[in-house]
C-alpha cells in the first residue's frame, strides 16, 4: 500500500507540474498551493449532550474550539492565504465547522452534498447560502436517497474524482 501511495503521489506531482492551472475556484487540485479558503466559526453546543449526536468521545468544549479556530485561521493568514470566515452555524450544529463535507468545490463551482448523518444535513443549506453570497455558482447537488460528503472525495488528476468511504451510497456510484 505504501508503494502504491508513493507512486500515486509522484504521478500527481508530475501531472500538476505539467498541467496549466485552471482559472476558476481552484477546486480541481488537492496539491496546488492554497490561496483562498472558506472556514466557519465553531457552532456552540445547544445542550450538554450534543457531542453524543455527532459521536464525539467527550462533551464539546466550546471555548477551546473557538480558541483553536482562532489559532488555525491566524496560521493560514500568516501563510499568505486569504481566509474567508463565516459566522457560526446555529447552536448544536457542532460538525458544521467541517465546511469541506457539505459541498465540494470544482473549478466551475460548488456541488452540494447530502451527508449520510441526518444531523449534518442542515449544513448543506448553510453552504448554499455562503456560495450565493460569495457568487460561487452551484453546479450540482446530491439528492435523496443519495449520500456523499466532500471529505470523502479526492481529485486524482484534473479530470478524475474518486470517492471512498462509508458515507457515499450506491446511488452515487
Amino acid at each position: 500500500m505504501r508503494e502504491f501511495a508513493r507512486n500515486l503521489t509522484e504521478q500527481l506531482t508530475e501531472s500538476a507540474a505539467t498541467q496549466p492551472l485552471r482559472q476558476g475556484f481552484g477546486g480541481h487540485s488537492m496539491i496546488a498551493p492554497l490561496k483562498r479558503v472558506l472556514v466557519q466559526r465553531p457552532a456552540p453546543s445547544a445542550a450538554p449532550d450534543d457531542g453524543v449526536r455527532f459521536n464525539y468521545p467527550h462533551p464539546a468544549n466550546d471555548a477551546l474550539a473557538l480558541a483553536e479556530h482562532e489559532i488555525f485561521t491566524n496560521i493560514l493568514s500568516e501563510a499568505g492565504i486569504e481566509v474567508i470566515v463565516r459566522p457560526a452555524a446555529p447552536d448544536g450544529l457542532l460538525d458544521s465547522i467541517f465546511v469541506y463535507d457539505s459541498s465540494y468545490i470544482t473549478d466551475e463551482g460548488a456541488i452540494l452534498t447530502r451527508p449520510g448523518k441526518a444531523v449534518r444535513r442542515p449544513e448543506v443549506e448553510i453552504a448554499r447560502q455562503a456560495y450565493e453570497e460569495l457568487g460561487i455558482p452551484i453546479i450540482g447537488e446530491i439528492m435523496e436517497p443519495g449520500t456523499l460528503e466532500g471529505g470523502d472525495l479526492c481529485w486524482l488528476d484534473q479530470n478524475v474524482l474518486a470517492a471512498r468511504s462509508d458515507a457515499p451510497n450506491s446511488v452515487n456510484e
